[in-house]
Parts: C-alpha cells; sequence; structure tokens
C-alpha cells in the first residue's frame, strides 16, 4: 500500500485505505453477498463473522481468562477483561468517581451524567438517563410486551422483574 492512498467506492461515499475492504464493501453493500449458515438462519456481511459465530453459537467455544476462569464468547472480550481486572486499565471520570471498563463507557458516562443526555420516548414524555430503560418503557407501555415468568405462571410487564417475583 502507498502512504496516503485512498480507495474510493463509486456507487457511496465509502473511503478505505486497503483495496480488499472496498472489495468487500462493495459485494456486502452493493450487490448484497450474505455468507449464510447451515445450522441456522443466521447470516452474516463477511465470512469472518459467519466463521466466528460458528465457533460461539454451534462449536461452543469459550475463550477463558487463565487468571480467574472467566469465560468469553470473543477473544477481544477476553483482552478487554484482562485489561480491565487484572492489568489495572481504567478510564476514569474527571468531573466525578467513576471509573470504567472501556473508552465508550465512560463517554456514555459524561453524557448522561454531566452532560444531561436522556434518551426521550418518541410516543410520550417518558426520559430516562439508559438506552435499555427507554427499551423496556416501549415495550411494556406501548407495544404492550409482557413475558412469562418460568418460575410460575405469572406474566409480568417489565423484563426486567421476570424471576423478582419468586422469594
Amino acid at each position: 500500500m502507498h502512504q496516503g492512498v485512498t480507495y474510493k467506492c463509486n456507487q457511496c461515499t465509502f473511503i478505505t485505505k486497503w483495496q480488499p475492504t472496498l472489495n468487500h464493501h462493495k459485494l456486502s453493500k452493493h450487490e448484497g453477498v450474505r455468507y449464510k449458515c447451515k445450522l441456522s438462519v443466521y447470516d452474516n456481511a463477511s465470512s469472518e463473522g459467519l466463521k466466528e459465530h460458528i465457533l460461539i453459537k454451534h462449536e461452543g467455544v469459550r475463550y477463558v481468562c487463565k487468571q480467574c476462569n472467566v469465560k468469553a464468547t470473543k477473544q477481544d472480550s477476553l483482552r478487554r477483561h484482562t485489561q480491565y481486572r487484572h492489568e489495572g486499565i481504567t478510564y476514569g471520570c474527571d468531573q466525578c468517581d467513576y471509573i470504567g471498563s472501556r473508552p465508550g463507557f465512560l463517554k456514555e458516562h459524561i453524557r448522561v451524567n454531566h452532560d444531561g443526555h436522556r434518551y426521550k420516548c418518541s410516543k410520550c414524555d417518558f426520559q430516562c438517563k439508559a438506552n435499555i430503560s427507554l427499551i423496556y418503557h416501549i415495550q411494556s407501555v406501548h407495544d404492550q410486551l409482557k413475558h412469562k415468568c418460568d418460575s410460575c405462571d405469572d406474566i409480568i410487564k417489565k423484563l426486567g422483574k421476570v424471576g423478582g417475583n419468586i422469594a
């Protein structure tokens, strides 16, 4: 690869430094090429993504931490676990005592807790700090989605409460 050379897609605004990446982009985005799992309905735009799916979902591959036996489905997840739990790599907030294991977690913390960002429901005036709370709100209030308790016959509106009714 020559320094400063970029490859541009002639059908959209995609730009990359690597020709193989451009080729993959064109196949998956513009020609609709998908790699399909023969064991399930899963498909992926890359053969590598499909291989990872098969290893994790069908062959049960887990990456195990040699220090504490935590199991991860992806090597990258195990790497992040090791950095945070065993190597002490953390991302601290300069406005409070929050410490996160990933830069993205710190960024979201600052947005929500210090910049005042709220997730807003498009169907009513509900607002919350966490996106998952908005998802639960929409499912239980607007979609009328209910969940059956695995331990009894109770029907519960909020997914986080399933099993919480058992003493």
